[in-house]
């Protein structure tokens, strides 16, 4: 059911699909059968939502102590997103665009760990990049999440045109290159 909603999602965005699609693709009888599992369609955007969340939260602190520098421990949790989110392209890009689909009594606690989420790789940004301030940090940690997003999109799942090493190594560029301090003295 939750596959097959976040398909839909992604396909149709979400105020465009209804309960009645929902249990359609997912083969089921009745939408009672959807709601013996979830209260509503929102319930199931804000479980998608938690599956991103919790494995990103799950993976943080591990890599952080494993990890023998911050630059290192931001590396590896790039490549750890990067293969997630392009493997499950939809769920990544449906965790992106309809956050403002969330049920009302679900938006704070998702923005907060989304914004925890980010602030922490700032933090591992800033102690691997010192030159850059937290707002530098923060712009270019939206940029490197937003290309897998955008990668995962434009080219689907097809590795010759969108190979996951490019989009890490192009994520580690948005996130390690020199500072944007000097790129106004640029010609």
């Amino acid at each position: 059911m939750l596959r097959q909603a976040i398909h839909l999602f992604y396909e149709r965005g979400y105020a465009n699909v209804s309960v009645e699609d929902i249990v359609l693709a997912a083969d089921l009888q009745s939408a009672s059968a959807l709601y013996r599992y979830f209260r509503s369609k929102g319930d199931l955007l804000t479980t998608a939502f938690h599956r991103v969340t919790d494995r990103m939260v799950a993976i943080i602190g591990p890599t952080i102590a494993e990890s023998s520098c911050p630059a290192e421990a931001l590396s590896k949790i790039v490549t750890y997103y990067a293969s997630e989110a392009l493997t499950e392209r939809e769920l990544a890009y449906v965790y992106y665009a309809e956050a403002g689909h969330l049920p009302v009594d679900e938006r704070t606690p998702v923005r907060t760990v989304r914004r925890l989420i980010v602030d922490q790789w700032a933090a591992l940004l800033i102690a691997a990049r010192p030159e850059l301030s937290p707002a530098e940090a923060h712009i270019l940690v939206h940029a490197a999440l937003g290309l897998v997003v955008d990668f995962g999109r434009v080219y689907g799942d097809d590795e010759k045109l969108c190979p996951q090493r490019w989009v890490i190594w192009l994520m580690q560029i948005a996130l390690f290159w020199e500072s944007p301090a000097r790129w106004h003295k640029l010609p």
